[in-house]
């Protein structure tokens, strides 16, 4: 595959995924940090989750709530048992099953592809249906992270016009920042973008691998075994601008 497919295949940072153990108190948690929420969105029976997105210009936070169990939500039900927090990173993809192809030739253990949509009811009473397509990998040891490409075939019905003003001014996701007791063990089992396009800085996107104990921007896991934490941080236009009043 050209390096030219592997980008369409592995993009950069499409959103970020903070599982939640209730949805409604979180969501005022982020209203009062200055962020616009969507309407909460239900997914189907079988992933059994629901959400609120915070939508930026390219990308976007997503707060996820596990309504009922089901076997599509097993990770996040871990995650949800060991105190919640960031627990997901998808990519953008022009072709989830090009990035399962990849993947698949590198070693890597890819799920296969999964469709899913939810309703997004708009003000004048229509509904809208956003899709979805997903390619999961496996958990990052030692991080507590989830990878995957997710596919945004109807992006007029997740990036809408009325979700992108913040309070906060917040724009964009600037990095993923993961506290970790031995970084250099858990940057090698970073294995999500070969081609380094995740890894590298950037002004698009970056990931963070560092050992911490403080808490970061947005979220804060503690797993079973150590403090860690995963944290997200968003260039704004105004400077303080971010601070609850």
């Amino acid at each position: 595959m050209s390096a030219t497919h592997i980008a369409q295949a592995i993009g950069t940072i499409d959103h970020v995924v903070i599982v939640v153990g209730e949805l409604a108190s979180s969501a005022d948690i982020y209203r009062r940090l200055g962020f616009t929420l969507s309407p909460r969105g239900v997914h189907s029976a079988a992933l059994g989750t629901e959400n609120h997105t915070i939508m930026l210009q390219q990308d976007y936070f997503e707060l996820l709530a596990v309504l009922a169990p089901t076997e599509r939500n097993a990770h996040w039900r871990q995650v949800v048992a060991s105190g919640g927090g960031v627990a997901g990173v998808a990519m953008a993809t022009q072709d989830p099953h090009a990035a399962y192809a990849h993947w698949l030739a590198t070693g890597l253990t890819p799920e296969t592809a999964i469709k899913f949509s939810r309703a997004v009811p708009r003000p004048d009473g229509s509904t809208m249906e956003a899709r979805f397509e997903v390619v999961s990998l496996d958990e990052v040891p030692s991080t507590g992270l989830r990878a995957f490409v997710c596919s945004q075939p109807t992006r007029e019905a997740v990036w809408l016009p009325e979700l992108l003003g913040h309070a906060n001014t917040a724009v964009a996701i600037r990095r993923i920042t993961i506290g970790c007791p031995n970084p250099k063990f858990s940057a090698a089992q970073w294995p999500i973008s070969p081609t380094g396009r995740v890894q590298r800085k950037s002004t698009r996107c970056r990931a963070a691998i560092m050992s911490t104990m403080a808490c970061g921007n947005l979220a804060c896991r503690r797993l079973p075994t150590a403090w860690r934490c995963m944290a997200d941080s968003f260039p704004t236009r105004e400077h303080f601008s971010c601070f609850p009043n």
